[in-house]
């Protein structure tokens, strides 16, 4: 493990998320979502936005992940291990978030 990532958690809170999202709803137009302390996390971030208010947009993170990533990284999208590899490190976060009882 990096050095730069000793103390880092690899999760999500929605709690923290949340009203962040709520701002973004009022906003219109671009917002820009940065990195938190070097981590990125703007990628999950905006999946988990996506997938709590838009559902019928991307009722998966999969779905999520391909909405996202074309804009952001679009090699990466084009490259099918890289997709794959992207939907499978963001669903471990969010997944989670989102079972249904």
């Amino acid at each position: 493990m990096s050095p730069l990532y000793v103390g880092h958690e690899p999760r999500l809170d929605a709690a923290d998320m949340d009203p962040v999202c709520r701002r973004m709803d009022e906003c219109s137009g671009n917002i820009a979502v940065f990195c938190n302390s070097g981590f990125q996390r703007s990628l999950p971030f905006l999946c988990y936005y996506l997938r709590t208010r838009h559902p019928m947009t991307a009722p998966t993170t999969a779905r999520a992940v391909d909405i996202v990533l074309p804009q952001v990284f679009p090699a990466d999208h084009a490259c099918p291990s890289q997709r794959a590899a992207y939907i499978k490190t963001i669903g471990s976060l969010l997944d989670p978030l989102f079972v249904q009882d």
